[in-house]
């Protein structure tokens, strides 16, 4: 009955102690919104119409746009890219085309007209990081992207 009892307590002293946060995980870490993407040079501000979306994972990031309602025949795009920040500067490595066929290998180029939706007009490209709980504003000298925590 002891050793029963030893057991046990050494189980759930292994399980509370196992159930720490993983460090890899940081604030910007979820799913996004695009709330709006201003040009600095043109002073136009564009509108995402609640279609594009920025999602951070441990060093991962992707970008998502889903076409309106009426579009049914396209699933949307997806590019992947990794992601560092350092000192309050977020820098995007190169977008890939995301493929759900796992039997693809070589990776395809995302094109920059299509990223450029989502503010990034160079791969690699950089910004200042402003976040809060709710909201992240991403900046540089070109743009400035206003995103909302979905």
């Amino acid at each position: 009955m002891k050793r029963i009892v030893y057991l046990i307590s050494l189980l759930l002293v292994l399980f509370l102690t196992s159930c720490e946060q993983n460090p890899r995980y940081s604030d910007l870490d979820g799913f996004w919104q695009v709330r709006s993407v201003e040009d600095k040079a043109s002073s136009i501000t564009g509108d995402a119409k609640g279609r594009l979306y920025i999602s951070f994972e441990c060093d991962l990031v992707k970008l998502t746009y889903y076409p309106e309602i009426r579009n049914k025949g396209s699933l949307g795009h997806e590019y992947i890219s990794s992601y560092t920040v350092q000192d309050g500067i977020l820098s995007f490595g190169t977008f890939y085309k995301y493929s759900y066929n796992i039997a693809k290998t070589e990776k395809e180029l995302a094109p920059i007209q299509e990223v450029a939706a989502f503010g990034i007009y160079h791969q690699p490209d950089a910004f200042h990081l402003s976040i809060s709980k709710k909201t992240m504003m991403l900046e540089n000298d070109e743009v400035r992207i206003c995103l909302l925590h979905y």
